[in-house]
């Protein structure tokens, strides 16, 4: 049985492509599972004749890390054609998805990633080229290459990569998201609104409740409530999107899409539905600035932000930045300190890992520690990106740490409702983590066992 309210492992049989289970396997268990129900969570997403081999087996080192290693093993030692059948496979069913938060050069990674495995690296990035030009929406396509004749350039990864990044692009849904590379940050000025649902008029077919959604990308139809209204209009169902964020994270896949008039504030408009089997009707960021329901207002902040950052250094600058917030462990009565040793550390990534530490001692964050009382396994997670994080094995410490008062952190709508501002945005904090400044009482609780020694 799983523990409620905890997550499920997908299976190693479901999971494509499978020489990168493990690495999936690892960070999931890591993030939303308790320790004492890893491993058999783990079991259970693997096939029998691979569990059964397992139990033949002696371990001599942290179990999960074993059988982690081992299904990495297994996957990796695949017959060629088979792994050539999974490359093809993830490079095949990829789908242009708009709720990324830069979806042309998302898509264009994801498809380069998914080619490696059977072409050559050049002819990888000339196919994820062609391949995102033919994935894109018609409306973006035709507006990149309306880009590329006022600018007087050729369809290429650079030319992509700047229209991507430029103020042309269409996909104004992810106007609210701090683009990187955009200089000029479009904010959302806060509309004096008491209730996100309206009462809408959908001409021939009577008047609907619809929610407002600003982090939607697309407009949601019930595909119930299109049958109950009876509803005429043409349906487009080669028109069909993958949607992995819908409302509260579900997956879902719409079936089609259709037009209507609806009549807003006295005025007709011709919106856009996609099928949705959820029971909701819903209109996203793009029609709700159309139909005035959300007042979008773009501030130039280039120059105020360069002549901040020149005369404070130190925010731009790794090295000169000073952590501001401070927190305290409070520990239990019964705790006992104890020294682990060092996990094992793959031998492919254990050059990598030693520069990591080595940089982030000299940034501050680590420093060299000799005679610990107290030491927990560092835990080292390879990014998207390749690059590493360096995280501790905590769970002894946070076993015997007093647990402040839960407090149930404020809904979006909540924040839109209750705030005295007239702006929202967002930002983006590197090694947040790493950004809070430990009491120096409690500092030696968190050393970690490094391959190089205890930090």
């Amino acid at each position: 049985m799983v523990p409620p309210g905890e997550r499920m492992l997908i299976s190693y049989n479901e999971y494509t492509p499978k020489y990168e289970y493990a690495q999936y396997a690892q960070t999931f268990l890591l993030l939303h599972v308790e320790e004492k129900n890893k491993v058999p969570m783990l079991l259970r997403a693997l096939p029998d004749d691979m569990v059964q081999e397992f139990y033949q087996m002696d371990f001599t080192g942290d179990i999960l890390e074993e059988i982690l290693g081992l299904v990495d093993t297994y996957a990796k030692e695949q017959p060629i054609d088979a792994m050539m059948k999974e490359y093809k496979q993830k490079f095949y069913t990829l789908t242009f998805s708009l709720t990324d938060n830069n979806p042309i050069m998302s898509f264009f990674s994801k498809i380069k990633e998914a080619s490696k495995g059977f072409l050559p690296n050049t002819a990888s990035e000339d196919i994820a080229l062609f391949f995102t030009l033919y994935k894109m929406p018609r409306n973006v396509s035709d507006d990149y290459f309306t880009y590329l004749r006022e600018k007087e350039k050729q369809p290429s990864l650079q030319s992509l990569r700047e229209y991507s990044m430029s103020g042309n692009l269409l996909l104004k849904e992810k106007q609210m998201l701090a683009n990187r590379g955009r200089k000029d940050k479009p904010l959302i000025q806060k509309d004096n609104k008491t209730s996100w649902k309206e009462i809408i008029e959908v001409i021939d077919y009577g008047i609907r409740e619809m929610e407002l959604d600003t982090g939607s990308g697309l407009n949601y139809f019930s595909s119930e409530k299109f049958k109950e209204l009876n509803i005429q209009e043409p349906v487009d169902t080669t028109d069909v999107v993958n949607v992995s964020g819908y409302l509260s994270g579900q997956k879902l896949q719409t079936s089609g899409s259709f037009k209507v008039k609806l009549t807003v504030q006295g005025k007709v408009f011709q919106v856009k539905f996609n099928l949705s089997p959820a029971p909701y009707t819903i209109l996203g960021f793009e029609e709700l600035q159309r139909l005035s329901f959300l007042n979008i207002k773009k501030l130039n902040l280039t120059e105020k932000i360069d002549k901040y950052f020149e005369k404070h250094p130190q925010l731009s600058n790794d090295e000169l930045w000073d952590p501001v917030v401070n927190v305290k462990l409070d520990m239990k009565d019964e705790f006992h300190p104890k020294v682990f040793p060092a996990k094992r550390i793959k031998p492919e990534l254990y050059n990598k890992v030693v520069e990591t530490l080595k940089r982030e001692i000299q940034l501050g964050y680590y420093k060299k520690v000799k005679n610990p009382r107290q030491s927990s396994p560092v835990v080292i997670i390879e990014k998207p990106d390749k690059s590493l994080r360096v995280c501790g094995d905590y769970k002894w410490i946070n076993s015997s740490v007093i647990i402040p008062e839960m407090k149930t952190l404020p809904s979006i709508k909540e924040i839109l409702k209750h705030g005295r501002f007239s702006y929202m945005s967002s930002i983006d904090i590197k090694n947040e983590y790493k950004q809070f400044n430990l009491k120096e009482d409690d500092r030696w609780l968190t050393t970690i066992s490094t391959p190089i020694r205890c930090l």
